[in-house]
């Protein structure tokens, strides 16, 4: 048997953590760390290494949109009637949190469908995050991060299936890799 977690030190903590706590009652249990949350890992920490100012500045636009609509019920109702006029239905802005890894995939995603309605809004309200926001590179980082983490989001969620198709994995593998190469 074996427990998989997300490596925090309140579960593989050597005195106090989970896995220590069951191999007290168990012995034989195995503790392993979740591969999704260390594929998760790891790739952030590659892309942060080699991309720290995309990172950075697409997670505060991310959390500015999330900010600004927030502070506002005068703003959200006027996102909704956007919305509405688009066709989109009424879609929330979502948070990044740095503890779920497939959050940034689902932030990312949700900021792509909303931008029309957003820059619609910011073209009035934000005259500085709306130039910031049309900065062509800001919006190809903005698709591209988006179109890859969705992916990335579905072999995270193939791991931690209770019954893996390994020839599952192999498809979103491959497609990643296009992905990425392209």
């Amino acid at each position: 048997m074996a427990f998989a977690s997300d490596g925090a030190s309140s579960m593989v903590g050597k005195n106090n953590g989970a896995i220590s706590k069951f191999q007290s009652m168990m012995p034989n249990i195995l503790g392993v760390h979740c591969i999704a949350h260390r594929e998760a890992l790891a790739i952030k920490d590659a892309y942060i290494m080699s991309h720290a100012h995309v990172f950075s500045f697409l997670d505060a636009f991310a959390n500015k949109v999330y900010s600004w609509l927030g502070k506002s019920t005068n703003r959200h109702k006027e996102l909704k009637e956007i919305m509405k006029r688009h066709g989109k239905g009424d879609l929330k802005v979502l948070k990044i949190h740095s503890i779920r890894w497939l959050s940034r995939g689902q932030v990312m995603e949700r900021l792509v469908t909303l931008m029309p309605a957003i820059l619609e809004q910011w073209e009035k309200h934000e005259k500085k995050w709306y130039e910031y926001a049309t900065i062509f590179q800001v919006q190809f980082m903005l698709h591209l991060l988006a179109d890859i983490l969705v992916e990335l989001n579905k072999l995270n969620e193939q791991f931690q299936r209770e019954l893996m198709d390994v020839t599952m994995l192999g498809v979103h593998l491959d497609l990643i890799h296009e992905i990425f190469i392209v």
